[in-house]
C-alpha cells in the first residue's frame, strides 16, 4: 500500500536516515518512484518525521551489532517511496528457493494483490490478510482495533513458536500510525520471537523506537513517480 502524500510541491516531507549511527544500525536509503495502489487514503505526513532528522536513540548508541548469521534480524521498511511491500515479497521469494519457510501477515489490507498468489506456488508459506481494508473517508473503528490485536496475537505466537524462518508484517507501521496497536507491545512481540526468525516490517511513518530496534532500515524516499501525470496504478505493475 503505497499512496501519495499531501505535500507542498517541490518540498521533501520525510527526511533521510543517512546520518543514523553506523555502530548501532545498518541504514539504506532507496530512492525509488512510487505510485499507489488505492487513491490517498493514510492522510499527512506524520509531523513526527517532517522538518527533523529520525536518529539513533543516544540510549541505544551503545548497542552490540549481533554476529553475523547468529540469530534473526529485524529490518524495517519504511518511506515515502514505492517499493516497500515488494522489496519485502522479493525477500522473501528469496528465502522461499533457499528451502525456507515463509510467513506474510499483512495489516490494515483486505485485498489480495497479484503478488499473495505465490503462496499457490511455493509450498513453505502463508499469507493472511489481518484487516479490514484502508480507511476511505473514515477513521479507523473498534473493529479495525480488534482485527489489528488479534492479527498481532496471532503473529507473535509464531514469532515466538518459530514455526518460520522468515516472518514479514506488511503495514505494520499504519496499524501504529492510526493508534490500532500500540508501540510497545509491538516491541514486545518482536522482542520475544525465537532467536532464529528473521523480521521484516514494512509501512509508512516507522517510530522512532521501532528504527532504534531494528538492525536494519531502508527508506524509501519518493523523487518522482508518474501518479501526478494522473497513471493510476497498474495491473502486474503496482498491484
Amino acid at each position: 500500500m503505497n499512496p501519495p502524500e499531501k505535500t507542498v510541491a517541490g518540498k521533501n516531507m520525510t527526511k533521510s536516515v543517512h546520518e543514523m549511527s553506523a555502530s548501532a544500525r545498518q541504514v539504506e536509503t532507496v530512492d525509488g518512484t512510487g505510485v499507489p495502489a488505492v487513491p490517498n487514503v493514510l492522510g499527512t505526513p506524520d509531523s513526527r518525521f517532517s522538518g527533523r532528522e529520525r536518529s539513533v536513540d543516544p540510549a541505544n548508541a551503545g548497542k552490540q551489532v549481533r554476529p553475523a548469521g547468529s540469530c534473526g534480524y529485524l529490518h524495517v521498511y519504511t518511506g515515502d517511496g514505492k517499493g516497500k511491500t515488494t522489496a519485502a515479497f522479493g525477500l522473501a521469494v528469496r528465502a522461499l528457493c533457499a528451502g525456507q519457510s515463509v510467513y506474510i501477515g499483512q495489516f490494515v489490507k483486505s485485498m489480495r494483490y497479484n503478488e499473495t498468489k505465490i503462496e499457490g506456488i511455493f509450498d513453505r508459506m502463508r499469507i493472511e490478510q489481518l484487516g479490514r481494508g484502508c480507511f476511505i473517508g473514515h477513521d479507523p473503528e473498534p473493529a479495525d482495533v480488534g482485527m489489528a490485536r488479534e492479527g498481532l496475537a496471532r503473529c507473535r505466537a509464531l514469532l515466538v513458536s518459530g514455526e518460520y524462518d522468515l516472518v514479514i508484517l506488511d503495514e505494520l507501521t499504519i496499524a501504529l500510525y492510526y493508534r490500532l496497536l500500540t508501540v510497545g507491545e509491538v516491541l514486545d512481540a518482536l522482542r520475544a520471537r525465537h532467536p532464529s526468525v528473521e523480521v521484516v516490517v514494512t509501512g509508512r511513518y516507522a517510530p522512532q523506537e521501532l528504527v532504534d530496534e531494528a538492525d536494519l532500515v531502508t527508506e524509501m524516499r519518493e523523487v518522482k513517480h508518474y501518479y501526478t501525470q494522473g497513471v493510476l496504478s497498474r495491473e502486474g505493475i503496482d498491484r
